[in-house]
């Protein structure tokens, strides 16, 4: 594996195709997954006790908001990824800073995403 290739990464979306989809396209770019995760619980658990090095997550899993997973991950120092279609409305104070890359989306901006956690200022702090 090179450079960032290593990295162990959550992977949270509640549509099961789409998060394998997801958990698929960054093993082949060489990523390990963690997951994926299909509920805020289970990412919750993969956060706390898994080794990960950031997480990629869709903000609105059946109507539940994953902040408390993305707040968790940041708080020890993990960088997250919002992967999300129609969550601008929830992305305001500190979590508009989050980054944050719009389904549908292409492979190469999702890597490039992903890689870009890596090589970025630290995240904002959210309370």
């Amino acid at each position: 594996m090179q450079g960032e290739a290593a990295r162990r990464l959550l992977v949270l979306d509640d549509e099961f195709l789409v998060a394998t989809d997801l958990a698929d396209l960054l093993e082949d770019a060489g990523y390990e997954i963690a997951g994926p995760a299909l509920n805020v619980t289970d990412a919750m658990r993969i956060v706390r006790f898994d080794k990960i090095d950031g997480a990629v997550l869709d903000v609105v899993l059946k109507g539940e908001l994953t902040f408390p997973v993305a707040a968790s991950a940041m708080a020890r120092g993990m960088p997250v990824l919002f992967v999300t279609a129609n969550a601008a409305p929830y992305l305001v104070g500190a979590w508009a800073a989050v980054p944050r890359l719009d389904k549908p989306y292409q492979k190469r901006e999702l890597l490039d995403g992903v890689r870009r956690l890596f090589v970025r200022s630290p995240e904002p702090r959210v309370a």
